[in-house]
């Protein structure tokens, strides 16, 4: 085969975009309905699927500091260099709350806490940057579940810090606030975009 009888044969087998998309647009012309409906069809369906999936999430959080008992025969705290102190400790604290969650002393105290042998829910713990001010979140399927897994999070963690960071005094500075309203409530608008 000679190099223009090749030319010629690869010639006929590219294709043409533009009469490509011509063809599409003129099939989108006349079958427009069809796609609509289709379009539709796909929305409600995963809408349905989105909402049948979908679980409530309650939220209950409160904020409190953290103090180290410096004397551990008085309980005295050292106020001279306590919020230094405390800042500093409270940045360890940040680096090592997901090791202390995690621990099977923590998830042991809040079984023994809750009495039901099981910790529903999940708890996560954010420190204000340049504080000793923590805010302690815990999520639960409802807002009593949420609620009482924070209760219980809070009576047993500065016993289970004790082990990682030493003796700590927990101040409450916002009492504990439940959520009546899943913090994860699904957009309708979303899951039809989606």
């Amino acid at each position: 085969m000679s190099a223009e009888e090749k030319k010629e044969s690869t010639w006929g087998m590219q294709i043409d975009i533009r009469l490509l998309m011509l063809g599409a647009w003129k099939l989108l012309k006349r079958f427009w309905w069809a796609f609509g409906i289709l379009a539709v069809t796909l929305s409600v369906l995963i809408a349905v699927l989105w909402n049948q999936l979908y679980t409530p999430e309650y939220k209950s959080y409160c904020s409190f500091t953290v103090k180290v008992v410096n004397d551990s025969t008085t309980g005295q705290i050292n106020t001279l260099y306590g919020f230094y102190y405390d800042k500093d400790l409270a940045e360890q604290l940040d680096k090592t709350f997901t090791h202390i969650l995690t621990s099977d002393l923590l998830n042991d105290e809040i079984k023994e806490q809750l009495g039901d042998g099981v910790a529903k829910g999940r708890v996560e713990a954010e420190c204000i940057e340049g504080s000793n001010l923590f805010v302690l979140s815990t999520y639960g399927n409802s807002p009593e579940e949420a609620r009482k897994l924070l209760d219980a999070v809070m009576y047993v963690y500065a016993d289970a810090a004790r082990f990682v960071v030493g003796e700590l005094q927990v101040d409450i500075v916002e009492q504990p606030v439940t959520g009546t309203q899943p913090d994860n409530q699904p957009s309708l608008l979303i899951s039809v975009a989606l």
